[in-house]
């Protein structure tokens, strides 16, 4: 799964001062809406330059409202061709009240199919943020790209369990919370968060070296550290516990 963000600042958001890009006034008079890709780019409309743009993140002082999505990769590469070329899919680059960045946004949506409705939006900017609110976060039309779109797929996140017994159908699942994995910060469910250095959880994911290995019964439960160096090695039985200390 690939992420891209919709950022928005409203009327009256200044400009960044230390940005190279000129402005007439200090402030954006209605707004602005613009792509944000997981690599940083940046793609939105410039009403004043009619073409696309890549600098919206540098214009702005602050971005006052963002909405995270994931695709998958072909909707992905989808929408950045879009973004990139969007006269290519009938988005005409001439600025008007009914063709502006908030259409710009709109349609390179409906590409993906998060806009089946061929909604247009809301005129100023900011007002479109309870309809970006309620597009699911993660969608696709055929999550695990096995060819099989969503809809007839028995099992949508390939990962061998039927959609009716997953309590995860959307996404990896390897401690079955209802989390999928992409956005668990504690796959495996030993509440150590998967952040932590390998040493401290070293299967994030389930019933490995932490469960009965290195940690459980291994290096840190039975080895190492519990019947071995520290346990009843060095430490426990040997140097400290009853060698030389």
């Amino acid at each position: 799964m690939r992420r891209f963000t919709v950022n928005i600042v409203g009327a009256g958001t200044d400009y960044n001062p230390n940005s190279n890009v000129q402005h007439i006034i200090p402030f954006s008079p209605l707004g602005h809406m613009w792509f944000e890709f997981d690599d940083g780019q940046t793609r939105g409309f410039a009403f004043a330059e009619e073409r696309v743009i890549d600098y919206d993140h540098q214009t702005y002082a602050d971005t006052e409202y963002s909405k995270e999505y994931w695709v998958s990769e072909t909707q992905y590469q989808r929408l950045i061709d879009y973004a990139n070329n969007p006269d290519d899919y009938g988005f005409e680059l001439a600025w008007n009240e009914s063709n502006n960045c908030v259409d710009y946004i709109w349609k390179g949506l409906e590409q993906i199919g998060l806009n089946d409705s061929k909604f247009e939006g809301d005129r100023l900017p900011m007002n479109n943020r309870d309809n970006l609110e309620v597009l699911p976060d993660t969608f696709s039309n055929d999550y695990d790209e096995d060819g099989i779109t969503n809809t007839i797929d028995n099992d949508i996140d390939g990962d061998g369990t039927n959609n009716s017994e997953d309590s995860s159908p959307f996404g990896p699942d390897a401690d079955n919370d209802g989390n999928p994995d992409q956005f668990d910060d504690d796959d495996d469910g030993d509440l150590i968060p998967d952040t932590v250095d390998d040493f401290m959880d070293p299967d994030l994911g389930g019933g490995g070296e932490t469960g009965g290995g290195a940690t459980g019964g291994g290096t840190t439960g039975g080895g190492t550290t519990g019947g071995g160096t520290t346990g009843g090695g060095t430490t426990g039985g040997g140097t400290t516990g009853g060698g030389t200390t």
